[in-house]
């Protein structure tokens, strides 16, 4: 194959490259520290530079290294927030795991984080959400089930879960591994069981009175 049919054209290249450089074009605008907050901002990004690009990584690196969720999307975050700002919310957190520092920005305001985690379940039920978008939501909730180790996130999550289902477990050993690592969710474990033994020990007792 010859060099220049593994290359675009020059034409190609010059078509392509307002389309390339448009995100940048918009951090520069309207991401920068004078910047004022424009929820049309939020809007423009995720319908005019994400979404048709089906989240583009490069995209979506540029926006993290503008500092995207720290200084635009979390601090203006609250219950009326569109949905568009939710599922950036979410895309630019699990952007930010592949560093391994997706929850720091969140840690400051446990309320607020909780708001946010109950939009995004109720948004992954949503028909009204695209299956592309459910999916981002999705691997959001994969993140945060994935991150039990910062309390943050494990407390939202086990909202969704009791961690009874851990006595499904197939082997014992894993669950005890797993209270080794987190003993806070050993205390957890004794206490689900605990209220377990006693609903189950009143159902006997109700059941007794019936034939009594």
């Amino acid at each position: 194959m010859s060099q220049n049919s593994a290359l675009p054209s020059q034409d190609a290249a010059s078509e392509a490259l307002p389309h390339a450089d448009s995100i940048s074009k918009l951090i520069e605008a309207h991401l920068t520290n004078k910047a004022k907050w424009k929820p049309s901002v939020v809007e423009e990004i995720f319908n005019n530079e994400l979404l048709p690009s089906n989240f583009a990584i490069n995209k979506l690196a540029l926006l993290e290294s503008s500092q995207y969720l720290e200084k635009y999307l979390w601090p203006q975050y609250n219950k009326k927030a569109s949905t568009n700002h939710v599922i950036s919310i979410g895309l630019m957190a699990v952007e930010k795991s592949r560093q391994n520092i997706a929850w720091d920005v969140f840690n400051e305001d446990p309320e607020k984080f909780s708001t946010l985690f109950q939009r995004v379940t109720q948004l992954i039920i949503s028909d009204d959400l695209s299956i592309t978008c459910q999916r981002v939501l999705l691997v959001f909730l994969i993140h945060c089930f994935q991150s039990f180790e910062n309390e943050l996130v494990r407390t939202e999550c086990l909202k969704l879960v009791t961690i009874g289902i851990w006595n499904n477990l197939a082997d014992d050993s894993i669950r005890e591994r797993l209270f080794n690592e987190y003993p806070s969710l050993q205390k957890l474990w004794n206490s689900s069981n605990k209220k377990l033994n006693a609903a189950g020990n009143l159902s006997e007792i109700r059941r007794l009175e019936i034939f009594l």
